[in-house]
This record gives structure tokens, C-alpha cells and sequence, in this order.
């Protein structure tokens, strides 16, 4: 017949086990932990990344913008240019000169 203390050590699961379900808990929380502060860090990384793009998203319609005054500026300089080479070239006709 087995003796209690017999029993009470086979009832009860082997200290091993024990240790390497807690070391298998503990590692589970470290790397959920260390997932966390990931995301915490990408979450970051992301804000920075869209503040980043709203600026050069200024920047770009700033050069857009720029871009329109000076095509506008030379459009107008073109057309004077045409001008006055019409007017020279009436005046030299008007002297002769052409």
C-alpha cells in the first residue's frame, strides 16, 4: 500500500515543470512587453513620419505655386518680346531698313 507522502508527490506536478512553465510565462511576458514598447516606438516613428509629409506637402505647394507666378511671368515676358520685335520690324520697314 503506497504511503501518503507517496501520493502527495505524485499528485503534485514535478518542481521542473513547474520552474519551466513560470520561465515560459515570464518570457511570454517579456516579449509581449518588449511588443509593446515596438509599437509604442513605430507609433512614434509614424507621427513623426506624417508630420514630415505635411511639411514637404507645404513645401511642394509653395514650389507649385512659385512655379505658376514664374510660367505666368514668362508667358507675359514672351508676349512683350513679340511685341517689340513687331514694332522693330515695322520701323525698319517704315525706314527701309529691312
Amino acid at each position: 500500500m503506497p504511503s501518503f507522502v507517496t501520493t502527495l508527490t505524485r499528485a503534485s506536478p514535478p518542481q521542473e515543470e513547474l520552474s519551466s512553465a513560470c520561465a515560459e510565462l515570464q518570457a511570454a511576458e517579456a516579449a509581449q512587453s518588449e511588443a509593446q514598447g515596438q509599437l509604442l516606438l513605430q507609433g512614434s516613428a509614424l507621427e513623426q513620419l506624417l508630420a514630415q509629409c505635411e511639411a514637404l506637402r507645404g513645401q511642394r505647394d509653395e514650389a507649385v505655386a512659385q512655379l505658376e507666378l514664374a510660367t505666368a511671368a514668362l508667358g507675359a515676358a514672351d508676349g512683350r518680346s513679340r511685341q517689340l520685335l513687331n514694332t522693330n520690324a515695322q520701323l525698319q520697314v517704315r525706314q527701309g531698313l529691312y
